[in-house]
Parts: structure tokens; C-alpha cells; sequence
């Protein structure tokens, strides 16, 4: 136990080192203020939270000071208690809610510094907050979804990054107005109409190919990746509604009330209502009017606009500078490519920290650094004999979250005499293990034999244990204290006979328990063969009394590599499955007959967390492809060419492959994290492809028209777009909890190569192929004297 315990994996009697040691504190003094009742859980548990609560205010600022890198030169020390995670990450998780603030901060402040209003931006930004609730309002109740992913809350920067976008679509349509001469400005009427029907048509297109792409996530078998799919579907949406009908009513009062410079200062005011100038703006003076007159507009974002109709036009128009920087693309794209190919899942536990923080080094170093000693607890493997599968009929966790389906009972089964004998000899065989087939997955207690646990051994002990009375353990080594055993009847032996069987179990249920692992002195047998696990709560009941009769029985092996707390990689998790899979069908083969077939589970839903992670593994890339292939169709119906919808289409899965790459070349691993972030890719790489595709296509003219005329009407919404998520996910890098994190990082790459990608090489194809003919029907052209599609 000492060497196990103190001394890390690598120490031998060779390398008589360790870089690492541990040491216990035991917090067991009954805390001032604190009666302890040991026969009263209430008690215990408020007991349990003072002590806590004591270590928080005394000690914990003492801890994280001394695991501070630079505490000391000589030493680093790190803290890890199981009962403080929660407060810790409550810690964690508002100061990262802080940085997530900074992030929505961001937003609206550049949407603030981009319309040059405050109202627009204050209308634009609230408009964009309630998108949330007004989507799980319909979720809720119009769509009965019950269940309420953990990664919803991500929905918030999702659509503050979309939402800012489609304001600046509708905003820079709005501006852009203004130069299309009398037959658009002739009143404001026919101008909103103009700037409704185009930026409408574009965010509809954009919208309808995001929530087609997060829609994709319906296909999983994962509850909270189905939630949070619909869930992001429908904030999107609301997004669209709430821009065509809030923002847009926003600006027609911004234009007849707050668009001439001279009322900037009203805005400024903390009552707008007490400002003498905020009041309707004379139609000549509106910017309808000025542009109806002939008169100079006032559109500063115009440099902008100017810059991407000619340097950044001619720089794509340009074959030389269009191919090379094709040409670069395509060699990033190839390495990126290679990279991918080499993605492997995880293959140690997944980090839930930053690496830098104490708690996560010390659960790093926890897990990987030392090897398995008695006193760490592993999860349990039950095999359980009586119990059927569990029946599902009924079962939608999106619709009812807490129904996972009703436990079954084989009506059946009994312990017999003879099953009782063969599940004692095969415990019996694995506690002593001659050939070491256990050395590898099951832990050995501090007698040296494997960690197997059968309430059939106090039975015995108790029916063989002597009469009127007698000390527990005389003969046996496992129940070696001195309570005081109440046998059933003298000269009755183990196995009990069939005929006797059910008169034992129910006497046996009621008796004290001699057990060390009995949850108080004098704890009866039923209390102490039960045992919740630690991390879902879930009861573990080896011994299945119901109070009338003995309906199931279980044996517990208790893994060395497995633990109630850690996610294991996939790989490992795989190979201690399959062991105790393997494991079930050689009971089986020993006494199936006997005892019936038996069930291998877990209550810490280690294979549940297994096969989970499967699932994100392959559903990550099948769901990103299923997701371009709706963008395609999305494309091909709004623009009407293949050639167009083929290379937007080309333009996602290079984003796909990019960020795939990238993140590899990072040192990251396919693990739960990454594969959901893979799998809701296609959502965030499509808008800007699809704004420049549909404003190509609406464009007249040539090629070389249409591609400075997509830039002039979206090249600053786009950039605007880019620019706001970019510098929202920046604050993310910054969070402590892993996920957060990863999702600032991934958010920052998606977009940065969605804007290349889009600008350069997407426009680079359509600047070099005269697709437009190719087009097969009308396509939806705008008619920029009424406002019309047709």
C-alpha cells in the first residue's frame, strides 16, 4: 500500500524515484455548531456540507496560493477534493461567464461603432437576446421539447456572431439604397420595400441554410445533441423573424427620427422623450429625401464598400492574383487535408480544465501519474442475475426528460441451492486468480485478492457461523469483526436448500450486517448492499430484496483502470468492456443452467459515456457532410445553377477540412469536445459563402459585373460578420473550463477560413468560369426600381 499509494507508476526497485507523492487530510472532526446523529442522513449530510464549507472559508485560499507555479521553487503542490469540485467550478465557471460577457460586450459595441447608433444598436442587440427565449418559448411549448441541452447556452454566441450579421445585411441594404437613384428613393415606402425584399431574400437564404445544417444534429441518437440542434435551429430563426419585423421597424423610426447628425447629441441623453430635437425629421431632410433630390448622403461605411468594388474586385479579377492565391489555397488545403486523415480518437481521459490549472493537474496527475492503490475507489462492474433489459417503450428524452424506461424482472428466477453454490465457487476462483487473468482490470484489496464482492459470503458466514450466538468471522477471513451474528436455525448449512431458501433471505435481509463496508454500526443487510454510485447517482443493489422476496443477485468486480469520475478514452473504456463482456459469457458457460443468464452493467455508466463517444466520433464528419449536402440544395434552389451551388458547396467542406486540419496540427485528439464541435460545423461556415452566392447571381451584367457588384452590395456585411465573431471568440480563449475554450478557438478558425474561403477562392471560381449560363431558370433577380422579385 505504501509504495502503491505515495510513490508514483515509475518508481522500482531500478528507479528508486518518484516525481510524484500524495498525501491525505482527513476532515473528521464534528464541525462547531454540528450535532452528529449517525442514525439520522440528514444530519450527515448537514455535517458533511459545514465541513466543507469550513475547508472553503479557512483553507481553500491557503490551497490555491500553494498551488501556485510560483509558490515555491523547489516543490509544486496541488489540491484535489472530491466534495469541493462543485464550489470550485461554480468558482471556474463565473469567472468564464465573465469572459463570455466580454465576448457579447464585443458584439455590441462594434455593432454600435458599425451602424453609428445608438439606437439601432441598442434595438439591433436586444433583438438578438430574445431570440433565446422566444425560441425555447416554442421549443417548450409549441414542440413539447422537455429535455434542455448543456450546450444550449452556446446559442447565445452563435447568434449574437449571426444575428450581427444579418443586422449589418439589412443595415448595409439599407445604406446602399440611398445610390440607386429616384426609382428606389422616390419615397420611403418604395425604398423599404427595395431594402426589405433584398436583404430579406438574402437572410432567408443564409438562415434557411443554417438551420437546415443545425437541423442535421435531429439524425444523432444523442438526446443533447438533438436538443441543442432544434434549439439552435429555432434561435436562428427567431433571429430572421425578429430582424424583419423589430429591426426593421427600428429603422424606419431611425430614419425619421434619429438619422440627421443633428440629433446625435439626443441620443446621448439619458431621457430621450426630454430632448426638444428628437421629433420627426422633415422629409427633405431624411436621407430619402436627399437622395430623391440629388442631394450629397452622408455614408461613411461607403470607404469600405468602395474598397472591396475596386482594389479588393480587381485583386480577384486579376488572373495572376486570382491564381495565386488560388493556387495557395489549394496547397493549405492539401495539408490540411493530410492532417485530417491522421485525427485519432482520444486516447487518455479528457481534460475538463485548462492544463495550467491546479485542479486539473492534480486530477492529470491522479489518473496517469500513479499506479492503482487499495483506497482509490474504481467503478463497479455488476453481473446481476434476475434482472432483464430495460424496457424503452415510451421513452423521448426530448419530449420527457426524466423517463428513461422501466427495469424488468425475470418472474422466474430463483437462487437456488445449486446457483448459490456455483456463484460462491466462482468468487472464490477469482479472489485467488492463480493464472493473474485479473491483473489488468480488477484491483486487489490490501489482502492481495482481487476486489470481488458477493453478499453470498456474510450469508455463509452467517449460517455456518454457530448457534445461540456467535462472533462473525470464526473460520472466516472476511468478517473479522466482533459483532454478533443471530444464526437462522441449527443445523442448517450453505448452500440453503430450495425448500428453505426464501425463509433465509428474508431473515438474512433483516440481520445486522458484520461487513466492514456496512454504512454505520449495526447497519442491516439490505442498507449495507447498496451502494449509489458516486458520479450519476444511480442505486447499485446486489442484494435485489423488495421486502416480500429475493428478486434479483448480483456480484461486483471492481475495475483498476475505470473510476466513478474520469471519461476515459474510448479505446481504453473499449478494452475493459470487452474484458467483462467476455467475463459475462464465462459465467454463463459455468451456470447458466443454474442460475440463468446473467446481465454485465455499470452504475457509473462508464460504457454509456463509451459508447456515447462513439457516436460524437462518427457522427461528427457524417453529420458535417450531411450538412453540406443540405447547403447544396439550399444553394441550387435560391440561386438556380449547379456551378454556383457546386463550388459554395466546395467552399464549406474546404472549411471543414481547414479547421479539421488545424485543429490536428494543434495537437487536439477526436474526443467528445471536438467531434460535437465537428458535427455543428456546417452550421457556422455557410452565411458568407451564401450572401456573396446569392448577391452574385442577382447581380446583371457579366461575370466580372456580378463579382464587383456581390462585393459592392455584400463584401462589408460580410467583412463586418467576420470581424464581429472574430473578436468575440478572442475573450474565449481566455475561459478555464476546457469546452469554453475549445468552442473560442474552433469559433475563431470556422470563420476566419469561411471569409477566405469565400472571398478568394469562391469568388476566384466564379471570377474564372462564365457559370451564369448555365443556370436553369430565372433564378430570383431583384428589380431595383420597385423592389420586386420575380
Amino acid at each position: 500500500f505504501l509504495v502503491d499509494f505515495f510513490f508514483d507508476a515509475t518508481f522500482t526497485k531500478e528507479n528508486p524515484v518518484t516525481k510524484f507523492s500524495r498525501s491525505i487530510t482527513f476532515w473528521g472532526a464534528p464541525v462547531i455548531g454540528v450535532t452528529i446523529d449517525p442514525d439520522a442522513e440528514e444530519e450527515d449530510t448537514k455535517s458533511g456540507d459545514k465541513r466543507k464549507e469550513f475547508v472553503m472559508d479557512t483553507f481553500f485560499k491557503d490551497m490555491e496560493k500553494i498551488a501556485d507555479p510560483g509558490h515555491s521553487n523547489k516543490i509544486n503542490a496541488y489540491y484535489f477534493m472530491r466534495v469541493l469540485i462543485l464550489d470550485v467550478f461554480l468558482k471556474i465557471l463565473a469567472n468564464d461567464g465573465m469572459f463570455a460577457m466580454i465576448s457579447i460586450a464585443i458584439v455590441y459595441f462594434y455593432m454600435r461603432f458599425m451602424l453609428s447608433s445608438w439606437f439601432l444598436a441598442n434595438v439591433g442587440f436586444l433583438e438578438i437576446v430574445l431570440s433565446i427565449p422566444t425560441a425555447w418559448f416554442f421549443a417548450e411549448w409549441l414542440f413539447q421539447v422537455d429535455y434542455f441541452s448543456s450546450l444550449n447556452p452556446l446559442c447565445l454566441f452563435i447568434v449574437a456572431a449571426i444575428g450581427a450579421d444579418d443586422i449589418f445585411v439589412f443595415m448595409d441594404a439599407y445604406k446602399q439604397s440611398a445610390f440607386k437613384g429616384p426609382a428606389v428613393t422616390r419615397d420611403l415606402k418604395t425604398r423599404m420595400s427595395y431594402v426589405y425584399r433584398r436583404a430579406g431574400t438574402a437572410m432567408l437564404i443564409t438562415s434557411a441554410t443554417t438551420c437546415s445544417a443545425f437541423l442535421c444534429t435531429v439524425a444523432s441518437p444523442i438526446a443533447s445533441t438533438r436538443s441543442f440542434g432544434i434549439f439552435a435551429a429555432l434561435v436562428i430563426l427567431m433571429d430572421y423573424i425578429l430582424v424583419m419585423t423589430m429591426f426593421c421597424t427600428a429603422v424606419v423610426i431611425y430614419h425619421n427620427t434619429f438619422e440627421s447628425p443633428k440629433v446625435n447629441c439626443c441620443v446621448q441623453c439619458a431621457c430621450v422623450c426630454c430632448c426638444p430635437c428628437v421629433a420627426r425629421i422633415p422629409e427633405a431632410e431624411t436621407s430619402t429625401g436627399k437622395a430623391n433630390a440629388g442631394l450629397n448622403v452622408d455614408g461613411k461605411q461607403d470607404r469600405i464598400t468602395e474598397f472591396y468594388k475596386g482594389p479588393f474586385t480587381n485583386f480577384i479579377l486579376n488572373p495572376a492574383t486570382r491564381f495565386t492565391s488560388l493556387f495557395v489555397l489549394f496547397c493549405w488545403f492539401c495539408v490540411a487535408f493530410y492532417f485530417m486523415l491522421q485525427l485519432e480518437p482520444t486516447k487518455k481521459t479528457e481534460q475538463f480544465l485548462s492544463d495550467d490549472h491546479p485542479l486539473q493537474k492534480a486530477i492529470t496527475i491522479l489518473n496517469e501519474g500513479f499506479p492503482v492503490a487499495t483506497d482509490d475507489r474504481g467503478a463497479k462492474m455488476f453481473f446481476t442475475w434476475g434482472v432483464g433489459e430495460v424496457n424503452r417503450d415510451g421513452v423521448n428524452q426530448m419530449l420527457r426528460d426524466d423517463y428513461i424506461g422501466k427495469a424488468t424482472y425475470d418472474e422466474d428466477f430463483f437462487l437456488s441451492q445449486a446457483c448459490q453454490q456455483k456463484i460462491y465457487d466462482y468468487t472464490e476462483e477469482v479472489r485467488i486468480d492463480v493464472d493473474g487473468k485479473y491483473d489488468d482490470y480488477v484491483k486487489r484489496n490490501a489482502a492481495g485478492m482481487v476486489a470481488v464482492v458477493s453478499w453470498l459470503d456474510e450469508f455463509k458466514d452467517w449460517i455456518e457461523g454457530g448457534v445461540d450466538g456467535h462472533k462473525a468471522g470464526e473460520g472466516s477471513s472476511l468478517f473479522g469483526s466482533a459483532c454478533v451474528r443471530n444464526p437462522m436455525r441449527e443445523g442448517y448449512t450453505f448452500p440453503v436448500a430450495d425448500a428453505d431458501a426464501a425463509e433465509a433471505f428474508i431473515r438474512f435481509a433483516y440481520e445486522p450486517s458484520c461487513s466492514e463496508d456496512a454504512p454505520y454500526p449495526g447497519a442491516l443487510m439490505i442498507e449495507t448492499y447498496v451502494e449509489d454510485s458516486r458520479a450519476t447517482g444511480l442505486p447499485g443493489n446486489s442484494f435485489g430484496f423488495n421486502g416480500e422476496k429475493l428478486k434479483s443477485t448480483s456480484i461486483s468486480l471492481e475495475s483498476s483502470v475505470l473510476d466513478p469520475w474520469s471519461e476515459i478514452a474510448e479505446t481504453k473504456a473499449m478494452e475493459q468492456y470487452k474484458f467483462f463482456i467476455a467475463e459475462a459469457a464465462h459465467i454463463d458457460s459455468l451456470m447458466e443452467a443454474e442460475c440463468g443468464k446473467v446481465l454485465m452493467t455499470d452504475i457509473d455508466q462508464k460504457y454509456v459515456m463509451m459508447n456515447n463517444q462513439k457516436i460524437f466520433r462518427t457522427s461528427a464528419v457524417s453529420g458535417a457532410m450531411i450538412g453540406c449536402g443540405i447547403a447544396f440544395v439550399v444553394i441550387l434552389i435560391s440561386t438556380y445553377n449547379m456551378f454556383v451551388a457546386a463550388f459554395a458547396t466546395l467552399s464549406i467542406l474546404c472549411v471543414l477540412v481547414s479547421v479539421v486540419g488545424a485543429v490536428t496540427i494543434a495537437g487536439w485528439t477526436l474526443g467528445t469536445v471536438t467531434s460535437i464541435l465537428i458535427s455543428i460545423l456546417a452550421g457556422f461556415s455557410v452565411d458568407y459563402v451564401v450572401h456573396l452566392a446569392h448577391a452574385f447571381v442577382t447581380t446583371p451584367g457579366n461575370k466580372e459585373d456580378r463579382v464587383r457588384g456581390a462585393f459592392a452590395d455584400m463584401g462589408v456585411s460580410v467583412m463586418s460578420g467576420m470581424l464581429t465573431s472574430i473578436l468575440a471568440s478572442l475573450p474565449l480563449f481566455l475561459c478555464k473550463i476546457k469546452f469554453f475554450a475549445s468552442f473560442g478557438i474552433f469559433l475563431c478558425a470556422t470563420i476566419a477560413f469561411s471569409w477566405t474561403y469565400a472571398n478568394l477562392m469562391f469568388m476566384g471560381l466564379l471570377a474564372t468560369f462564365d457559370v451564369m449560363k448555365f443556370s436553369f431558370g430565372k433564378g430570383s433577380k431583384v428589380d431595383e426600381g420597385h423592389g420586386n422579385v420575380h
